[in-house]
Formats: C-alpha cells, sequence, structure tokens
C-alpha cells in the first residue's frame, strides 16, 4: 500500500486530476472518471517565494483552490500575492482561503507563530482575543475567504467552545 510520502504534493495533485479525467496512475481507463474537487495547501511560513513557487507547480497540476496555514502576519499575504502573480505570470484567479487559528497555550500549532503573539498568549491574553485582533486585520486586508481552526489540544481534541465564543463575538462587530 502506498502512503502520502509515495507522492510529492504537485504529483498527487496531478494523479488525483488525472482520475478526474478517467485515467489512473498508469493511464489505463476507469469505468468512471472520479469527481474530486482538488486544492493545495500554502505555508507562508516556509518563505513566501518558495511557497508562491511551488502553489504555481500546485495549480499547474491540477488544484483548484488553495487553503494557507493559519496566518499571522497579514502583510505576508500580499507579498505572496505578488510573488505567485510574478511566477505564474498572472495574477491569481483561483479561490484561497486563508487560515485563522485561535490558540491556546500548549496546544497544538500549524505554522510559525510570531514571538510577540507566543509572548501575548503566555502573559495570559485569551487566544480568542488574539484571533479577534487577527480578524479584524484580515477585514482591514480583504481577506475575507477566512476558515476557522479551533485550538487544537495535544492528542488531537478541540476547543469548540473557544470557536463558538469567538463566532458570537464577530457576530457583535
Amino acid at each position: 500500500m502506498a502512503t502520502v510520502n509515495d507522492y510529492h504534493s504537485t504529483g498527487l495533485i496531478s494523479a488525483i486530476a488525472q482520475m478526474n479525467q478517467g485515467q489512473d496512475f498508469k493511464e489505463a481507463e476507469l469505468r468512471v472518471p472520479s469527481d474530486f474537487c482538488i486544492g493545495g495547501a500554502v505555508d507562508l511560513g516556509r518563505g513566501i517565494e518558495e511557497e508562491a513557487q511551488l502553489a504555481v507547480r500546485k495549480v499547474q497540476a491540477g488544484a483548484e483552490f488553495l487553503i494557507t496555514q493559519p496566518i499571522f502576519n497579514v502583510d505576508h499575504v500580499a507579498r505572496y500575492r505578488e510573488s505567485y502573480a510574478y511566477h505564474a505570470g498572472k495574477a491569481g484567479t483561483l479561490p484561497i482561503y486563508f487560515g485563522l487559528q485561535i490558540l491556546e497555550q500548549d496546544g497544538v500549532l500549524f505554522s510559525s507563530v510570531p514571538e510577540s503573539v507566543r509572548a501575548d498568549l503566555e502573559g495570559g491574553r485569551s487566544g480568542v482575543d488574539i484571533a479577534l485582533e487577527l480578524y479584524q486585520e484580515f477585514q482591514k486586508a480583504r481577506l475575507n475567504n477566512v476558515y476557522l481552526m479551533p485550538p487544537i489540544k495535544r492528542g488531537g481534541a478541540r476547543n469548540y467552545e473557544a470557536a463558538k465564543e469567538f463566532l458570537t463575538l464577530i457576530n457583535k462587530i
């Protein structure tokens, strides 16, 4: 059995796109084409240039949308978009969804968290409060395609109460 480690992200995206066209990875015809909606991940914490180049390759391979790891610096998005447009030869036209993670002390992280945010959290500031501030920055930057990640504890449990509190508060803004 193949594991995800047997593929690079672009190879996996390409293989799924090929299945949507009615062929398997050996180019044999499928009885019925698949109908997967194919997405690719972007992690701006790994380097904006590198991620923009990789995102272009993912789109060329068949990605229909992109989703970012949680973002803590809205300025990175503008730099990413410029870099993507440069490497793609045009501005990105497919949907991109921006991650907004509510943090908790000792929670699981999916991207680089700036030291100032870590210090706020360690100093007792609520992860919901930090997320609200980031959300307002997202709105000012017109980043409207946002997905919310509730705090994830070690072992995988989610704190949906924090997400509920966040959603209640943004509805009052």
